[in-house]
């Protein structure tokens, strides 16, 4: 799906590019207002990186997700070289915190339980690419290819569960695990309608074939506490390099052109 999704971007680009070279010399906005308008800044949001290291300890299948606090918020910038040809330059940063809450109050399945789990990692990304657009109207579609960058910060999970038979107990559990980088080259295709003359609001889709590079030495707690006590640590190295497509990301972008 990601490999079909990433040929069709390109193929849309060469459609682009085909149809600008058919449409020259017609007159569209990109006369009024690309001509006249070097600069576009932008604000982005977009879907958030997935993470790294997803680890669980949670053992139901049927999983609730308590809390989804997970946002990718970013930053912009296209220099038209001329009329439909422009690079651009984007940064972002993504805070991904995802609590996971399973409970059984059936006695007849099993032992009555809570278990609560939460899974966080920060990360940054940097691209710059080159792309073009034709502009009909009040909508401008456009395509691009792109060299992005992206950094992820440490992964970290954090189990916490009670059990109430026998006495019961509460146990914890900790796992942090490094973060990495991934490199890689990738495609963008967008529209975005114009209003009051110099902003544009529309979305956007892209994806990238990176090499990732992730993981190091984890750090591992469990902690047991009530009618039985046990405490348990440990150093354990988890690495991995592997060349993939990236999750197919959506935004919606809002840009000023002057």
């Amino acid at each position: 799906m990601k490999k079909q999704l990433l040929i069709f971007f390109i193929l849309l680009n060469y459609t682009i590019n085909t149809v600008f070279a058919q449409t020259t010399g017609r007159e569209s906005l990109s006369t009024s207002t690309e001509k006249n308008y070097k600069w576009g800044v932008g604000v982005q949001v977009s879907s958030p990186e997935e993470f790294t290291a997803p680890y669980s300890f949670l053992l139901s299948n049927v999983v609730n997700e308590k809390d989804n606090s997970a946002f990718s918020l970013g930053l912009s910038g296209n220099y038209f070289l001329r009329d439909n040809v422009f690079i651009r330059f984007r940064a972002s940063m993504c805070n991904k915190a995802i609590t996971y809450h399973e409970e059984n109050k059936d006695t007849l399945v099993g032992p009555p339980y809570v278990r609560d789990e939460t899974d966080k990692q920060n990360s940054k990304s940097i691209t710059l690419g080159i792309g073009r657009s034709i502009e009909q109207k009040f909508i401008r579609i456009y395509a691009g290819f792109e060299i992005a960058a992206t950094f992820f910060d440490k992964y970290s999970l954090n189990y916490h569960g009670t059990e109430t038979t026998f006495g019961g107990y509460v146990e914890t559990r900790s796992v942090i695990i490094p973060g990495g980088y991934a490199l890689g080259l990738g495609a963008f295709t967008g529209c975005q309608f114009v209003f009051l003359k110099r902003f544009t609001v529309g979305p956007e889709f892209f994806c990238a074939l990176q090499y990732y590079k992730v993981g190091g030495e984890d750090t591992y707690n469990n902690v047991i506490a009530g009618n039985m006590n046990y405490s348990y640590s440990s150093h354990t190295l988890i690495t991995e390099k592997k060349i993939q497509f990236s999750k197919i990301k959506a935004a919606i972008s809002l840009a000023y052109s002057f």
